[in-house]
């Protein structure tokens, strides 16, 4: 499923990954870590509301699940669980990148 017409989107993710990476740079000594989470569909209210706006709202879930190589949206304690472990102390050699939790998504666009 490719979708078109979402630049100011693309522009800003990447924005925001070049901005981790830099200020990961610039604080880094003094003991900040800086990493981005970047997570695909997540079963909010706000992605909710928006599935249900669409044309099809049941057809458009369907190529939603199809897409995903898991086959399922994440559920928002999956993600907070990530940014838990980013916060932490077990993670503390952990700064400067970007951390994707989107259910394999990304992979079908890896090339």
């Amino acid at each position: 499923m490719t979708t078109y017409g979402v630049f100011p989107y693309a522009v800003a993710k990447s924005g925001l990954v070049g901005m981790t990476r830099s200020l990961a740079l610039d604080w880094g000594r003094r003991g900040v870590r800086v990493v981005a989470v970047s997570p695909g569909w997540v079963g909010t209210p706000l992605v909710e509301d928006f599935l249900n706006r669409q044309e099809d709202p049941e057809a458009f879930r369907a190529r939603v699940l199809d897409n995903q190589p898991l086959g399922r949206i994440a559920a928002p304690a999956e993600v907070a669980n990530l940014v838990a472990f980013v916060a932490s102390d077990e993670a503390s050699y952990l700064t400067g990148t970007e951390i994707v939790i989107d259910g394999g998504l990304s992979a079908r666009f890896a090339e």
